[in-house]
């Protein structure tokens, strides 16, 4: 009970109106964090973080040098570093930290899925409710935020009972302390709930997510032949019922690109939403493609970086256009971090999460279900991040909590048991 600050904390990243509530849920969970590690002790972090940890560090070392003797204003940009890097690590130290105190690592992931989780279930409910009051769905609406910031959340928890489910078919233990029918019902809900927010990045996410899980599922090395075939038929299925639903958003996908790259650049479209295009292009795919190819030419001009800024895009096309005020992202918070941080900054961003893809694969394998979790969760991440403006706020930070936590408990020299719902060894024949 006393862990409900967490799921509240996880669950109001981003959402608008709500800094106030996520200050307060931070500083009791630092106050609780606290309180645990002086009644109780911390488990041990493992020798194994030391690759990721020299990451980090290397990454957050560049960003100073940059920011300090590179920046086009270097008082700007160590001021938003400050800003947004430190509350990242802040998050990153509260995860890290209550996931050595915690009693029950069970039920911390449980906290951790249930702030992603809220949104489904806040998604449904407005379908529900728009039932019950208009006889119809409202397709694309949530009650908490609208769809493209609900969605980060719908995918997070896809990415959570993915997790769950690879672990109890690999290894017959679990993430959390349900059955194995609980996780297959919820993982029915978020997919709708995804399906009826009908965000592009969402679906492209979501099938990314399947696609690897299932592909990862088929590692196995003992997996029967019955077994790859209903992984495979169902992972399309999942795919497809997000195709399906959401096929209408994707016409006009190539000739919008093509528009984008091959014709000139029309100044209204980075300064907003509303620049004309022709008729057969799709609206979002032009505007994108166009922010996408300016932010790139900009990394072109600048491989060093301008220097940390979440309106680093804003400040180039500004310079570039000889316009007041540009829009503030290339909609691709990889590019504007590229561009704020050079070649390099995302190099070393590039590395990070590999490594910590790699360890959670090494992690699952050995046998220990948070493995799966860090892997996909890091992975949902920079899928995000690539297709979404997010470098900075609490878009951008939110996520060191969860990464944080879910690393600590994948080094951790001392594992807690988990859940075991079907008692198969690892090495054991997925049939007995």
């Amino acid at each position: 009970m006393l862990l409900a600050w967490l799921p509240l904390l996880v669950g109001l990243q981003g959402i608008p109106h709500t800094g106030a509530l996520r200050t307060l849920f931070l500083l009791l969970g630092i106050a609780h964090t606290i309180w645990l590690a002086r009644s109780r002790p911390a488990v041990p972090p493992g020798s194994a973080a030391g690759v990721e940890k020299v990451l980090f560090w290397a990454l957050t070392a560049w960003l100073l040098v940059q920011s300090a003797l590179i920046a086009q204003d270097s008082s700007l940009s160590l001021n938003m570093l400050a800003g947004d890097w430190g509350k990242l690590l802040i998050m990153m130290a509260l995860g890290w930290s209550v996931a050595r105190v915690a009693p029950s690592r069970r039920w911390l992931v449980v906290a951790l899925f249930a702030g992603a989780f809220l949104h489904v279930a806040s998604t449904l409910g407005r379908q529900l409710f728009s039932l019950l009051t208009v006889g119809g769905l409202a397709v694309r609406q949530s009650l908490l935020a609208d769809y493209a910031l609900t969605s980060p959340f719908t995918t997070t928890a896809l990415a959570w009972l993915l997790a769950d489910g690879a672990a109890r078919i690999w290894h017959g233990r679990s993430l959390f302390p349900w059955s194995a029918p609980v996780t297959a019902v919820l993982a029915l809900l978020t997919l709708a709930a995804e399906s009826l927010l009908m965000a592009k990045s969402g679906q492209v996410i979501t099938a990314i997510l399947i696609l690897v899980a299932s592909l990862s599922l088929l590692r196995h090395p003992r997996i029967k032949r019955h077994w790859s075939i209903g992984i495979a038929i169902g992972g399309l299925c999942a795919i497809g019922l997000v195709v399906v639903v959401g096929a209408s958003r994707w016409s006009g996908l190539q000739e919008s690109f093509r528009a984008a790259w091959h014709e000139p650049i029309p100044v209204q479209a980075v300064i907003g939403d509303d620049a004309p295009i022709a008729s057969n292009l799709n609206h979002s795919f032009y505007m994108r493609a166009v922010r996408a190819r300016v932010g790139i030419e900009g990394v072109a001009e600048h491989p060093w970086g301008l220097g940390f800024d979440p309106d680093v895009f804003s400040r180039y096309v500004t310079q570039r256009f000889a316009i007041p005020q540009g829009i503030s992202s290339s909609n691709s918070g990889l590019i504007d971090f590229t561009l704020a941080n050079g070649i390099i900054g995302a190099a070393l961003l590039l590395l990070l999460a590999a490594s910590l893809m790699r360890r959670g694969w090494r992690t699952f394998v050995a046998g220990r279900p948070e493995g799966a979790a860090l892997g996909l969760l890091v992975l949902h991440q920079l899928a995000r991040y690539t297709l979404d403006g997010t470098l900075g706020g609490s878009r951008f930070t939110g996520i060191g909590l969860i990464i944080g936590a879910v690393w600590a408990m994948s080094v951790m020299a001392k594992d807690e048991p988990s859940v075991s719902f079907v008692p198969v060894r690892a090495d054991a024949d997925l049939d007995q």
